[in-house]
């Protein structure tokens, strides 16, 4: 099996590449199951907001993810900025790939994904979290950015709930057009083969 390492600090890995679609390889870095790996990348990404003025003059900052991966993420920006900021409101919404009955009045985009075998995939956004959104300062937050899509979709989201987006950032960049490097801030990078 073909593979490709991944340096980041002191975290090194053998990923297994695979093949997404025809003459388009991405090496698989598992992040739900690396906990030091997300910790640090996690770490990094809080550093990086702790740079922006609007985040940091923001009253209420909260911070939105898509279920699955960008969850773990999100979770430990939380922790790492309630901690920098010394007591102000640092809160989460979430995504979801399925919606629920208990989820109430619901809001719902679709995205498309490298990664998946369903050409589109929706993301719902539960009421409780809309209402977080609403006139918030509002960061994106994601594992990977691959081509956008999920970030996109986030944002069309948060648009909706009248959120200001201030600031975007995921753990990797997969790097594929050294043009296309995207407006979202991203800690480490890894290629598209």
């Amino acid at each position: 099996m073909e593979t490709y390492t991944f340096r980041y600090k002191n975290f090194v890995r053998e990923l297994p590449v695979y093949e997404v679609k025809e003459g388009l390889k991405i090496a698989y870095l598992d992040t739900l199951s690396d906990y030091g790996l997300v910790t640090a990348l996690s770490e990094e990404m809080a550093q990086l907001l702790c740079g922006n003025e609007a985040v940091l003059c923001a009253e209420r900052v909260v911070l939105f993810t898509a279920e699955n991966k960008g969850v773990p993420f999100a979770y430990a920006v939380v922790h790492a900025l309630q901690q920098k900021f010394n007591g102000k409101t640092v809160e989460l919404a979430i995504a979801r790939k399925q919606k629920k009955k208990f989820f109430g009045a619901c809001l719902e985009t679709q995205k498309s994904s490298i990664t998946t075998e369903a050409k589109e995939e929706r993301l719902f956004l539960p009421e409780s979290d809309c209402k977080k959104l609403q006139n918030a300062a509002v960061v994106l937050v994601d594992d990977f950015y691959s081509t956008g899509a999920s970030m996109n979709a986030l944002e069309t989201l948060a648009n909706k709930c009248g959120a200001k987006v201030l600031d975007k950032i995921v753990a990797v960049w997969e790097r594929g057009n050294e043009q296309d490097k995207p407006n979202v801030k991203y800690v480490t990078t890894l290629p598209v083969l």
